[in-house]
C-alpha cells in the first residue's frame, strides 16, 4: 500500500518545523479525485486514523506556509520524500487548491529529496524533477498536484488528450462546477 501525505511548513521562523496537512490513501475506499475535498474548507477523517486513510486537517490548511512536503509511506514507514519552496509565501495550502488553475506554485525544483531503494522509477510526484503545478485543468478532466517533470508541455495539453498523472485526478468531471459525468478517478 502506497500512502501519500501532505506536511506544509506554518513557521516562517523555523522551515522545518512541519504539520501534517493531508493523507491520501488510494486504498481506503474513499476517493480524493479533482471535485472532491481538496478545494474544500473541512475536516476528514481521523486523528486516530490520519496515517493510514485519507485525511485533511481544516485548521493546518488554513494556516499560511511556505513550505510543502510530499511523502510516500507504506504503513507509516517512509520510502520517500520532497520537499519544495512555494513561490509565493505565506498563502494557505487551502487558499493554493482553491486558487487559479494550472498555477506552478512552487521553485522549479525540490530543494530536498531522499529516497529509500529503487521504488520511485514510476511515480508521478517522485519521478521526476520539476515544479509543483496546481489545480491542472483541461478540457473535462482535472488533476489537484502535477510534477510539470512529468511533462514539460503540461500546460499545453490538448483538449482532446484524456492523460496526465498526479495527485487528486479526475478524468470527465466538470472542474468549473465540480460535478461528475462518467468519470475515472485516478
Amino acid at each position: 500500500m502506497n500512502v501519500l501525505i501532505l506536511f506544509v511548513s506554518v513557521v516562517a521562523s523555523d522551515p522545518w518545523a512541519w504539520e501534517l496537512a493531508m493523507n491520501l490513501n488510494p486504498s481506503d475506499g474513499n476517493t480524493m479525485h479533482y471535485c472532491s475535498k481538496w478545494y474544500k474548507d473541512v475536516a476528514f477523517g481521523s486523528n486516530r486514523g490520519a496515517f493510514t486513510e485519507d485525511f485533511i486537517n481544516k485548521e493546518v490548511r488554513r494556516k499560511p506556509v511556505n513550505f510543502i512536503a510530499i511523502v510516500r509511506h507504506d504503513r507509516g514507514q517512509p520510502d520517500a520524500v520532497k520537499v519544495w519552496r512555494f513561490k509565493q509565501p505565506n498563502r494557505s495550502l487551502l487558499e493554493w487548491f482553491k486558487g487559479p488553475s494550472n498555477n506552478i506554485a512552487t521553485d522549479n525544483k525540490e530543494i530536498y529529496k531522499e529516497f529509500q531503494g529503487n521504488r520511485h522509477s514510476d511515480d508521478a510526484i517522485f519521478s521526476y524533477d520539476g515544479a509543483l503545478l496546481f489545480n491542472k485543468v483541461w478540457k473535462d478532466n482535472g488533476i489537484r498536484i502535477v510534477n510539470t517533470g512529468v511533462d514539460p508541455h503540461i500546460n499545453q495539453l490538448d483538449a482532446h488528450e484524456d492523460n496526465g498523472a498526479g495527485l487528486g485526478m479526475s478524468l470527465h468531471c466538470n472542474h468549473a462546477y465540480c460535478t461528475t459525468h462518467g468519470s475515472r478517478y485516478n
